[in-house]
């Protein structure tokens, strides 16, 4: 309970502008929340469907740019998907994975 995962990691924390939390100042954007709700996906799970909204965001510029392509490339923004989890038993079927997000598909054509 001593250990501070944070720091032992090498990053650093900052203050939040909105919320009582700090932040990690290495992250390239942190998204500031207030918990709105939270519900268990079935009864007694410890897995649960929130919403959260978002207060304030802090975005380092170097990854803001125009191109949906090029900004993810810049961010190279990760997803690890939880196997899925059966809404009224818990039970668990299918694969953990965990990948880089690498095609980008527009599905508005452009107007």
């Amino acid at each position: 309970m001593e250990d501070d995962e944070i720091t032992d990691a090498g990053f650093s924390l900052e203050p939040a502008q909105v919320v009582h939390a700090p932040r990690i100042a290495e992250c390239f954007m942190n998204l500031e929340c207030r918990l709105e709700w939270y519900l268990p996906i079935y009864p007694e799970s410890r897995w649960c469907t929130l919403l959260a909204r978002v207060l304030h965001v802090a975005v380092d510029e170097k990854v803001m740019v125009a191109e949906p392509e090029e900004r993810s490339r810049r961010m190279g923004l990760m997803y690890n998907m939880r196997g899925n989890v059966h809404p009224l038993t818990g039970e668990y079927y299918g694969p953990n994975t965990l990948g880089l997000l690498a095609r980008i598909v527009k599905i508005f054509p452009d107007k």
